[in-house]
């Protein structure tokens, strides 16, 4: 073998070994963006609801992404906002918020229906303990 065929040959294999093996190797992808809020603030809400006592956003919540199967397929933590925003696969999925140091156990677990190239907002709300 020449150098010339050589190369065309090493050339071909990294080529093949750097793409899908088939078209169905590539994963569609949905985003999701997730607010974490608290509430109540206040002991008594008023009708209409106070500015001041607005839920206020939840920084650092650890959001864990599950597929139907229960397998954690994806991540985030809530910035200063209480929002994050998680690339996930399409399908069924389960949104499981995770234990906030400070407020009352869990923001409730959220299930949706992601397609491709959908961008899902949703709100999970903690509990202050607030009463």
């Amino acid at each position: 073998m020449n150098r010339f065929s050589s190369f065309v040959l090493a050339s071909i294999v990294f080529a093949s070994a750097c793409g899908p093996n088939n078209p169905g190797d590539i994963r569609e992808t949905a985003t999701l963006e997730i607010t974490a809020v608290a509430g109540p603030i206040c002991p008594v809400e008023s009708d209409p609801p106070s500015p001041e006592c607005a839920a206020r956003s939840v920084e650092k919540a650890v959001i864990i992404i599950l597929d139907v199967a229960g397998v954690e397929v994806a991540r985030g933590i809530t910035g200063t906002d209480g929002t994050v925003f998680i690339e996930v696969p399409t399908g069924q999925l389960t949104i499981i918020p995770q234990a906030v140091q400070g407020f009352l156990g869990t923001a409730d677990s959220v299930t949706v229906a992601a397609t491709a190239s959908q961008r899902i907002q949703l709100s999970v709300q903690y509990d202050t303990g607030i009463r």
